[in-house]
């Protein structure tokens, strides 16, 4: 039978190359993104190429929006076998004034949206299925920088989540592990992320360890 990954945070980057590397162990695809009309081009490109795939437009820094598009796929397939949270603010804050209004809207994206995710996804069904969440993470989580404040601050966070959720979610039969790319992300290059996406699927399949570094 096949199986259903979500990856919430889809796009022509990282997202949408992760989603195309476990379609291609015959999973179908359900992606989130905040805009209709990219999840329509992504949709048909996928389509294309035979990839089943689900479409559900949603904000992850809306808790309410990001729980119905979660409903609306379990709705279309039922419990998901796994989901990957690929979603993180990436922008330089080396010239702007960095507040702490600023610091928990990042964060609400980067980190409490993940959180919120497994919160969501977590359930009994899931686990029965012996279901996998995946989280990007990042250098800047061991190795922070000034400039990206912010995402340095929430990627640590994140990174945290994880390691303190792994022991309680493998009782329960669920893995959670982190992807941590240890550089930019460049097509064409070492970080090309078509090469990165393929240690997702080896994370969700050796379940061995929390985190896994592309580097």
């Amino acid at each position: 039978m096949k199986k259903t990954v979500i990856v919430v945070g889809a796009g022509r980057g990282l997202g949408n190359h992760i989603a195309e590397e476990f379609a291609k162990h015959d999973f179908r695809v359900a992606l989130i993104a905040r805009r209709k009309q990219a999840l329509e081009e992504y949709q048909q490109e996928f389509q294309a190429k035979g990839i089943e795939t689900f479409i559900c437009p949603a904000d992850v820094a809306d808790m309410k929006s990001l729980e119905s598009a979660l409903h609306e796929v379990k709705g279309q397939f039922g419990t998901a076998d796994a989901l990957v949270y690929n979603v993180g603010i990436t922008t330089l804050d080396a010239d702007i004034t960095v507040d702490a209004d600023l610091l928990v809207e990042r964060y609400k994206v980067d980190v409490a949206g993940a959180y919120h995710c497994i919160q969501l996804i977590a359930t009994d069904e899931f686990a029965e299925k012996n279901g996998a969440i995946l989280l990007t993470g990042g250098k800047l989580a061991t190795e922070p920088h000034f400039a990206y404040l912010p995402l340095s601050m929430d990627k640590a966070a994140l990174r945290a989540m994880a390691y303190a959720m792994y022991p309680e979610l493998k009782k329960k039969g669920i893995f959670i592990g982190m992807v941590s790319v240890m550089g930019g992300i460049v097509p064409g290059t070492h970080f090309t992320p078509e090469r990165i996406a393929e240690k997702y699927w080896e994370l969700y399949e050796s379940r061995t360890e929390c985190e896994a570094a592309y580097q």
